[in-house]
């Protein structure tokens, strides 16, 4: 708050009276999520642009009432979500391995305790990709390049030589927490896209709404890595946003951090790539891709996916019920709340405002009384930092 009064004449008072103000608006706003979308920068936003921001609480909402909960598996898992997607003939990323008790994955190996994970990692074809099967934001991912026989470690991207025993009680961990560990391989991106940021996945995120007319897409974001960074997660330090159009994927606007500390590069740190007006590459295969696999998820009427351009081209990651808004609002500079979005959320659910008021109180409630019966969550905490 005082720094933003240095930097702005913005006065706390006022600041507290805006907070107020979007808090209880219709995207009920968060006073952190206030300062991280620089929404006191009056010369950026006016107030009513500043209203047609969406704080996580009414994301959270709209992404649950949006959505049939009979469809949520198939965007909560990636074992489910692989093969459902291999049956329609998109491309998706391989299995190479799962760690897991019981399940048996349709293709790779299965290894059902820690001795074959261990047995597998000494003999694997490497470099591979690693996560969890329900894992969210690349929690849990490590980038192993390669297996040291004499030393019995592995060797990961960013923190070096690690004990192939220590490794393997993180990937228990995970694998215990979400439902399974998967081993994929390592991706390798476009010529393009490594020309920007090197040896690393690149993805693009489309937030596509599906109406009776079929689906189409109402925003894109590409996530674009930076430094020693094996995700382009935008939360990861140093990893950049840019705000694609729709229509042509040229790059519109590129952001890094947030808040006061909130800057557009017109070049990658690391390359000297120009991304300013620069356009993603295959973009017409990209779109193309994305809404053919968007058209076979009925009971998702709200999607959010990651498509990555690999060398053989478009790619599947992964779809997500919604995604985060918080990527396409700092991407793009304003809000979620515009015409085309209010009409679909006004047909879809005509009372909308209400129905996320009912819905955050019911989840604020049910949380309250589960800690309060000492049912929360109780996880380990993981050893490395993954």
């Amino acid at each position: 708050m005082r720094l933003v009064h240095r930097c702005s004449g913005k006065s706390g008072f006022t600041q507290i009276r805006e907070m107020a103000e979007l808090a209880f608006g219709p995207g009920m706003v968060a006073p952190d999520e206030y300062y991280s979308y620089c929404l006191y920068d009056d010369d950026c936003f006016t107030p009513e642009a500043k209203r047609r921001f969406i704080g996580r609480r009414v994301q959270i909402a709209l992404n649950h009432l949006s959505n049939d909960p009979a469809w949520r598996a198939i965007a909560d898992d990636k074992l489910i979500f692989t093969d459902a997607m291999r049956a329609h003939g998109f491309p998706t990323v391989p299995t190479v391995a799962l760690r897991h008790d019981f399940r048996r994955p349709s293709a790779g190996h299965l290894l059902r305790d820690t001795r074959a994970l261990q047995d597998f990692l000494r003999e694997a074809c490497y470099p591979l990709f690693a996560k969890p099967v329900a894992g969210i934001f690349s929690l849990g991912t490590a980038r192993l390049e390669h297996f040291l026989p004499q030393s019995g470690e592995l060797v990961l991207t960013g923190l070096g030589p690690v004990p192939l025993d220590r490794f393997c009680q993180e990937a228990e961990f995970f694998a215990g927490r979400y439902e399974g560990y998967l081993f994929q391989p390592l991706l390798h991106p476009h010529p393009t896209i490594e020309a920007i940021c090197g040896d690393r996945i690149a993805s693009v995120r489309f937030v596509v709404l599906l109406d009776a007319k079929g689906p189409r897409i109402l925003r894109t974001a590409w996530k674009i890595p930076t430094g020693s960074n094996i995700a382009d997660n935008f939360w990861r330090a140093g990893n950049l946003l840019a705000s694609l159009d729709r229509e042509t994927g040229r790059v519109l606007r590129v952001v890094c951090g947030t808040g006061p500390d909130q800057a557009h590069p017109e070049c990658h740190p690391d390359t000297g790539y120009r991304l300013a007006g620069a356009a993603h590459p295959r973009w017409d295969e990209m779109r193309e891709l994305c809404l053919a696999a968007a058209a076979t998820l009925p009971g998702l009427r709200l999607q959010a996916w990651d498509v990555a351009l690999c060398r053989e081209g478009p790619l599947l990651q992964e779809v997500n019920i919604g995604g985060s808004y918080r990527l396409q609002q700092t991407a793009d500079g304003h809000g979620m709340l515009t015409a085309p979005f209010r009409e679909f959320l006004d047909r879809r659910l005509p009372r909308w405002r209400s129905q996320t008021t009912r819905f955050i109180l019911q989840r604020f409630l049910k949380n309250r009384l589960h800690r309060i019966a000492g049912r929360g969550n109780r996880i380990g905490r993981a050893s490395l930092p993954l």
